[in-house]
């Protein structure tokens, strides 16, 4: 069960941390930012 907890929190925080930098990214580029200076 704990595993599975560990699993489970793991994913919620990749999630959020790929969520975050997509929006980070989409705010750039609508201000006319190259991605590559972002990446």
């Amino acid at each position: 069960m704990k595993r599975f907890i560990t699993a489970n929190v793991v994913i919620t925080i990749l999630f959020l941390g790929f969520f975050y930098l997509s929006e980070k990214i989409k705010v750039k580029s609508n201000e006319g930012i190259v991605l590559e200076e972002f990446l």
